[in-house]
């Protein structure tokens, strides 16, 4: 019972401070929370902090995504603020309710040190992003799609 209590410490104190960047997944911000994320040149990304809009979010290191979803109006704002040296291109879907079916929605490219505001007319409970792309080419044009 001792060896394999000290295997697991010893796996514990082996494993890696932090998760690898996740590739390929999609991210849910959910009504009134934001999300700051780390971007990595190969699309990957790891997420830094979460928590409700109304609380704020620390200062982010440099090169850090943060995505907000709030209300506003009679809809919803995605706001996406951009601290990277790179523009970021990225996809997104909307769920108007928690259990509906995700439904496209277009976005536009995020100049790097700008925040930029993805708005829609009716409530919103989440919006789910990936398939990020940094900009690395400055003569690409800035895409909404």
């Amino acid at each position: 019972m001792i060896a394999l209590l000290n295997a697991l410490a010893v796996l514990a104190l082996a494993a890696p401070a932090q998760p690898p960047p996740d590739r390929g997944a999609w991210m849910a911000i959910r009504n009134g929370e934001y999300v700051a994320v780390e971007i990595h040149p190969d699309g990957g990304w790891r997420v830094l902090d979460r928590g409700p809009v109304q609380g704020g979010h620390a200062n982010m290191p440099k090169d850090t995504v943060v995505f907000a979803l709030s209300p506003s109006g009679q809809g919803m704002m995605l706001s996406v603020q951009n601290s990277g040296g790179q523009p970021l291109n990225y996809r997104a879907t909307l769920r108007r309710r928690p259990d509906s079916r995700p439904e496209p929605t277009s976005v536009c490219t995020v100049l790097n040190g700008i925040a930029v505001m993805e708005s829609w007319p009716y409530p919103i409970a989440e919006v789910d992003v990936g398939e990020f792309q940094l900009v690395t080419d400055p003569r690409q044009p800035m895409v909404c799609k």
